[in-house]
């Protein structure tokens, strides 16, 4: 029963809770706030002012002046992360489906393990880790190759600027990685790719007219209350949350988000986006989910399951 566990038991559940339900929900919002703004228009607000608010918080608490090294570490961060993978999945959800960006995004565990393996002494995949490889291949050629007059159909530049966007973002996860060792306030870190990310947006904004192209007087109340919604809960609460499981959770348990948030994202867009979901996704979905799984549970999880059947 939930009053049973302990007061960080149930910190963990709802935090988990937050990850898994705000981040589904944030492609849905995408799509909602990309019918009166253009991608990178929408890029530059939500990361400028999340950023701001995560400085002025860090300085707040009293954080020291990041130095040069701090700022640059960040800066590779923010481009491989947030403007590569982002703005990838940005671009492409003016025409691909809010679902299919989440499902198409969940090949994170995919790249992560292929780069693991590439890197000199890496880990080399195991059986299950292949047998991942393997499913998750033939689920992405399912949802990508699909006739094109067929409803629902994926266009398959925009789905595979996606996937191209999701390999950005787990180097840049590798880059962090390595980065931990030139210290700083994590908050501060965080606000500072946020605030760079969001100086880039715009400038590509502006390079490509999408200012002069947004007739702001028609920027509806649902528009503004997405962007709220991605700045206040997406950016802040949730990566937050997620920053906080980090050390206190395993690997294993904070990778379940990789296959929790496509099943929000696609029943959301379904059930409030009119969404087209063909038998195509559904299978594609359930074969690049349980690629997930095979790829984030560890080996002595999966051959304790196999052994009780």
């Amino acid at each position: 029963m939930f009053y049973r566990v302990s007061l960080e038991q149930r910190k963990i559940l709802l935090a988990l809770l937050a990850v898994y339900s705000i981040w589904g929900s944030t492609y849905l919002a995408v799509r909602v706030a990309l019918g009166a703004l253009p991608p990178f228009v929408l890029g530059g607000v939500r990361f400028t002012l999340a950023g701001l608010a995560l400085l002025a918080w860090s300085s707040w608490r009293g954080a020291p002046r990041p130095t040069w090294r701090q700022v640059g570490e960040a800066a590779v961060g923010s481009f491989l992360m947030l403007v590569v993978g982002h703005g990838a999945a940005l671009y492409a959800s003016q025409a691909v489906p809010s679902g299919v960006v989440a499902l198409l995004g969940a090949s994170l565990p995919l790249w992560m393990t292929l780069l693991a393996a590439a890197r000199r002494g890496g880990e080399r995949p195991g059986w299950t880790g292949l047998a991942g490889l393997a499913v998750a291949s033939v689920g992405m050629a399912l949802l990508i190759h699909q006739p094109e007059e067929a409803p629902g159909a994926i266009p398959t530049f925009e789905a595979g600027l996606v996937l191209l966007g999701t390999l950005g973002w787990a180097l840049g996860s590798i880059h962090a990685q390595r980065s931990q060792a030139v210290g700083g306030d994590p908050t501060q870190r965080t606000g500072l790719q946020m605030a760079l990310a969001g100086l880039v947006f715009s400038a590509l904004a502006v390079g490509r007219g999408e200012v002069g192209a947004v007739v702001w007087g028609e920027v509806g109340w649902e528009v503004v209350g997405a962007v709220v919604f991605l700045t206040v809960f997406g950016s802040l609460v949730a990566f937050s949350a997620y920053v906080w499981l980090a050390s206190r959770v395993s690997a294993s348990v904070l990778a379940t988000h990789a296959y929790v948030n496509p099943l929000v994202a696609l029943g959301l867009g379904v059930a409030l986006g009119g969404e087209v979901l063909t038998w195509r996704t559904v299978l594609a979905s359930a074969l690049v989910l349980a690629a997930v799984v095979l790829l984030t549970l560890p080996p002595s999880v999966v051959r304790r399951l196999v052994r009780a059947r």
